[in-house]
């Protein structure tokens, strides 16, 4: 409906254009600013008539700025038609003034800065008309190259922090690590910091959370220009054979500016998706990047996002990577930054030592304990509640957890038992909500007793209550044949290079596919495995 109000607006404001222009051609004085409304006058026309033809277009449909483009015909024919006005004679005595020819000339009705401002006001709409006209064929044009692009780049789509497999994941809770998400995004809007930004910490400190929360934020500033989560285990996403191609893929999508220029790359080198990584990185990315002129609308540079480096198969790609990254720091006018997460591994520090000086890094696991104790609790008091509020919606009243569950003194001795593991705090609140072994107060007193044992690690702590529900009320010798049964499923899992069906797995281990998939329940607790096939590791 905003479309075609927008396009009807367009015909009465021709219309007044026209108007306008006979009833300048009555005024005999004050020709310096007549003649300047007659030259605004005509380029509105044509304006006008741009619009016209769109609305004419078969893709019209496909406008998107159609909210600019009417707010702004709309004012333009608020300003003409008081103009006509302004203009127009208002008595027959005017009228006798207006056509005098001789004798005196006939007053131009207006002070000179009150019609500059007018002119300057249509001026401003014109613009706004035009712009929004621009930015709509541009993106019908690129809607087109959009297409063509992505028929011929091979994508991990799973990769994306907004893929199915990715989307459904945690993002930080608001209120929870906002120094560091500020820090990152100071990084990203300071043009003269590091091209490159470093986040490592240990396993289960919340890396890939991070991610998707920096993604998630530049994508709402408009200033994501690509993410890609690496997970080992699964061949689009653990290695670089496709690494490139899905950012270029990406950018296209986000940032359109990129879009003729990596349609001309793929169009140079048909065969790209097959060269070397360094080839593809030149072509794909460095390449359409530097013929971005520094004039352009890229005010700020774009970030492309990548997540969990150590999750990449082999040790040089890594290396590979991290050196590339680097080499956009070496351009005049930086129009691209790289978050990187990983673990603090030998081989990836290598790598950045390889290139000192040119990125910033934070490291999670050093962060204050007072700051990770505060985003712990707020994750906790959050996760428990909504167990608390779920339990009750299905249970009688003299079943329900009282308002007061859980106690505070309890949740402290959960925030102790998870600093600096957020992990530790994700898994035991799935493990709480798992009602099918106990309610939510069992399950938590199951948690709470492994925090007098001393000599457990933060590593016993978070999963020995999962793992010793899989013997809960058996027998010893019952115990020792699923404890056999375990050990050979999981043990397998962890060791198999590439992920296997439930059907496969059986048949190798001789064990009952009912077998594997009871001994797999933990995965709706523990993340285990993500999906079947089976074998797919996640840390």
């Amino acid at each position: 409906m905003e479309l075609l109000g927008a396009f009807s607006s367009a015909g009465t404001t021709a219309d007044l254009c026209k108007k306008l222009l006979l009833l300048c051609k009555d005024v005999k004085n004050a020709a310096a600013e007549t003649e300047q409304l007659r030259r605004l006058l005509a380029n509105l026309q044509k304006t006008l008539t741009s619009v016209e033809e769109m609305r004419r277009s078969p893709n019209n449909a496909k406008l998107k700025h159609t909210h600019q483009l009417s707010e702004a015909i709309h004012e333009t024919q608020s300003l003409l038609q008081q103009l006509v006005e302004d203009l127009s004679p208002s008595s027959e005595t005017a009228h006798r003034i207006l056509r005098k020819i001789k004798g005196s000339s006939i007053r131009w009705p207006f002070e000179k800065g009150d019609v500059l401002k007018r002119i300057n006001s249509l001026e401003r709409c014109m613009q706004v008309i035009n712009g929004s006209l621009q930015v709509d064929q541009t993106n019908l044009l690129l809607d087109i190259d959009y297409r063509a692009i992505l028929d011929k780049l091979p994508v991990a789509s799973d990769a994306y922090f907004d893929s199915f497999d990715e989307s459904s994941k945690a993002r930080c809770l608001p209120g929870t690590r906002v120094d560091l998400l500020q820090d990152v995004s100071n990084w990203a809007k300071n043009p003269d910091s590091h091209a490159v930004f470093w986040l490592n910490g240990m396993a289960g400190t919340g890396k890939s959370t991070i991610s998707r929360t920096i993604s998630e934020m530049f994508a709402n500033e408009h200033r994501l220009g690509a993410s890609f989560f690496f997970k080992r285990g699964e061949a689009d996403r653990g290695g670089l054979a496709k690494f490139f191609t899905t950012i270029a893929a990406d950018l296209v999508r986000r940032q359109p500016i990129f879009a003729p220029r990596i349609k001309e790359a793929i169009e140079a080198e048909l065969g790209i998706s097959t060269k070397s990584a360094s080839d593809q990185f030149k072509q794909l990315i460095f390449g359409p990047l530097s013929t971005i002129p520094q004039d352009s609308d890229m005010a700020n540079p774009i970030i492309i996002v990548v997540d969990a480096l150590d999750e990449c198969d082999r040790v040089k790609d890594i290396e590979l990577l991290i050196w590339l990254f680097s080499r956009s720091s070496q351009s005049d006018f930086p129009k691209l930054k790289f978050f990187l997460t990983s673990r603090p591994e030998l081989p990836l520090r290598l790598g950045f030592r390889k290139i000192e000086g040119t990125y910033k890094d934070l490291v999670l696991h050093e962060v204050p304990v007072p700051i990770i104790e505060s985003d712990i609790l707020k994750f906790l008091e959050y996760e428990l509640l909504k167990i608390r509020n779920d339990y009750n919606l299905t249970r009688p009243d003299e079943l329900k957890l009282p308002e007061s569950w859980p106690d505070n003194h309890d949740i402290d001795i959960l925030v102790k038992m998870a600093v600096p593991l957020f992990i530790f705090a994700s898994t035991t609140c799935r493990f709480i909500a798992d009602c099918r072994h106990g309610n939510p107060q069992r399950q938590l007193q199951r948690v709470l007793q492994y925090e007098t044992k001393a000599t457990r690690s933060r590593l016993d702590a978070t999963y020995l209550p999962i793992l010793d529900q899989q013997l809960d009320g058996l027998s010893s010798s019952e115990k020792v044949e699923v404890a056999e049964e375990f050990r050979a499923i999981v043990g397998t899992i962890i060791i198999l290079a590439n992920p296997l069906s439930v059907t496969a797995l059986s048949k190798l281990l001789d064990i009952s596919k009912e077998t594997i998939s009871n001994r797999l329940e933990i995965a709706s607790v523990a993340s285990f495995v993500s999906r079947f096939p089976v074998g797919s590791r996640q840390t």
